[in-house]
């Protein structure tokens, strides 16, 4: 697989993809016992069809498509979701891998998913646990605390700085 398919599935997967920890209680052994089971999902859901084609074709794993079970039909003018799942622990982990270099907003929940992934199956539920909540508290919404404006009102941006004309700012700062 070359740089750019991983940068661009890490830049696509930054802004339409999921990493998440799911922990649900199921039947053990008995239907009357239950177990506390976690398992990692990793997925990317979004509208284009051949989006997701490419995806499968690159990366392997499949597609589902989404239906809506909304009784009043609100979204049925909305387009079609599609959702692309890698499959197997292994491939789950090379996907990350291969990721990992080029994500910025999901780095810190893939570093955990690789965690995840490296446990021991015996290893104690609480391990597991701890994992899950710190993928959850990755993923918490609010706020930002940080802005991308200027601190003070004397700063001034050049507009070549937002543009990328090198020339133009050096002429700038060479009067200033």
């Amino acid at each position: 697989m070359n740089k750019a398919n991983w940068s661009y599935l890490a830049g696509f997967f930054d802004g339409e993809g999921c990493i998440h920890i799911a922990d649900f209680m199921y039947p053990y052994k008995k239907p009357d016992r239950m177990q506390q089971v976690y398992r990692l999902d990793i997925h990317i859901t979004q509208t284009d069809l051949a989006m997701a084609k490419w995806l499968v074709e690159h990366f392997g794993g499949v597609y589902y498509t989404i239906e809506s079970n909304n009784k009043n039909n609100a979204r049925k003018n909305w387009s079609t979701p599609y959702r692309w799942v890698p499959k197997g622990k292994k491939n789950k982990e090379e996907l990350l891998l291969g990721m990992l270099p080029y994500l910025i907003i999901k780095r810190e929940q893939a570093l955990v998913a690789l965690d995840y992934l490296r446990l021991d199956l015996k290893v104690c539920p609480e391990k597991r646990a701890e994992l899950a909540k710190r993928c959850r508290d990755l993923k918490t919404r609010g706020k930002s605390v940080e802005t991308n404006t200027l601190s003070t009102s004397s700063e001034v941006m050049i507009e070549s700085e937002l543009t990328g004309n090198c020339e133009s700012a050096l002429a700038v700062m060479q009067v200033a």
